[in-house]
């Protein structure tokens, strides 16, 4: 079917927390959104270019600060950051320390055993 128009924007978006950026979702009724981590909890995990999970259920999130805009000089504060739950509740609770990448780290491909 075809896509309705979207509204486009050019520069930052407005920040909003979790439960207001939910408040804009339209999801099938017979599914439900749940946040498993929130820029609240982690604010490390703001600007978020991909997010995989691996084999033991933690999400492994890749950031960046510059991106799409990196402009000459300017210092990289890219991430890589693995978010847990280590209660069982469903959110994140913990963020074990993780190599940050030198670079703009856009994707994160993940092996069996949970390395990248």
């Amino acid at each position: 079917p075809e896509m309705p128009p979207v509204n486009e924007t050019r520069g930052a978006n407005e920040w909003l927390p979790a439960t207001e950026e939910q408040k804009a979702f339209k999801v099938d009724p017979r599914f439900e959104v749940n946040l498993f981590a929130g820029e609240e909890q982690f604010p490390e995990i703001a600007n978020p270019i991909q997010c995989r999970w691996d084999a033991r259920g933690r999400m492994w999130v890749s950031t960046s600060q510059a991106y799409p805009h990196v402009y000459p000089g300017m210092a990289s504060r890219d991430r890589l950051v693995i978010l847990e739950d280590t209660d069982g509740d469903g959110r994140a609770d913990t963020s074990p320390p993780c190599r940050s990448p030198s670079s703009l780290a856009t994707a994160a491909c993940m092996s069996p055993s949970s390395r990248i």
